[in-house]
């Protein structure tokens, strides 16, 4: 148990040693991957979820390491921060992008159901997935 202690004690004084934009980039990755474990037992596709857990955290680890040594370097610490909000930020531009297609193309509800249903009904067709469920052809 002292082992165990310790361990953690030495994780947490790692964690410490990161700056905040690694900090918190780490922890949003625990988290989703969190969340993705959580979500893993729900579909029956095992192995093909344990890589992309083991692919996450590699990723997530590496991401990390890159970011604190960003951080080490002048003006280091805004371009981390940037980093680490740019999905953010691109997924807003292309949210209002969207929203704007969609205003300036006057499109009501019942025209964006009809193109999702004709999105889905091509990919039974084609026998892709649709909607993250599998298609049985």
């Amino acid at each position: 148990m002292g082992s165990s202690v310790n361990s953690v004690k030495s994780l947490k004084q790692n964690f410490n040693k990161l700056c905040g934009a690694a900090q918190f980039y780490l922890a949003m990755s625990v988290v989703g991957l969190l969340m993705y474990v959580v979500n893993m037992f729900e579909h029956a596709d095992k192995l093909k979820s344990t890589l992309s857990i083991v692919i996450h955290t590699i990723v997530a680890l590496i991401w990390t390491c890159i970011l604190n040594w960003i951080c080490k370097m002048k003006y280091g610490k805004k371009i981390a921060w940037f980093l680490v909000f740019l999905p953010l930020l691109l997924f807003l531009i292309l949210f209002a992008i969207v929203y704007n297609m969609i205003v300036s193309q006057n499109l009501s509800k019942g025209d964006l159901q009809g193109l999702i249903k004709q999105a889905k009904d091509d990919d039974e067709i084609e026998g892709l997935t649709s909607c993250g469920t599998k298609v049985d052809i």
